[in-house]
């Protein structure tokens, strides 16, 4: 699956704009250190777009993991942990890595 990146959390591995491939994942066979794709609650109960951060812990107990951007100095602020069965796929490579303005600059000049 593709999706496209917006925010700068996870600079420098993946920038806002960027377009990056994503695979189904087993929630369970997820460790420290794997960079997910997720959702959670937001706030008043809203969905939140899908995040893509790195798993910074797991609680075997009782199945949540903590998550970080790599571009943050502290952990998300979710105010529980997150569920493992949340996590949907795995985050494998940035596919393109142009910015949004570049896109249409490069459309505009190809049309001149």
């Amino acid at each position: 699956m593709k999706a496209r990146a917006y925010g700068n959390s996870m600079e420098p591995i993946i920038k806002s704009s960027d377009e990056i491939k994503l695979a189904r994942i087993n929630p369970e066979d997820v460790k420290v250190g794997d960079v997910v794709s997720f959702r959670i609650n937001g706030l008043r109960g809203l969905i939140i777009p899908q995040l893509c951060h790195r798993i910074i812990s797991i609680n075997k107990n009782n199945k949540t993991f903590t998550s970080k951007g790599d571009n943050r100095s502290a952990s998300d602020p979710h105010e529980i942990d997150v569920p493992i069965s949340h996590i949907k796929y795995i985050f494998i490579e940035v596919c393109e890595n142009k910015s949004f303005w570049e896109k249409i600059l490069n459309k505009i000049n190809h049309n001149l």
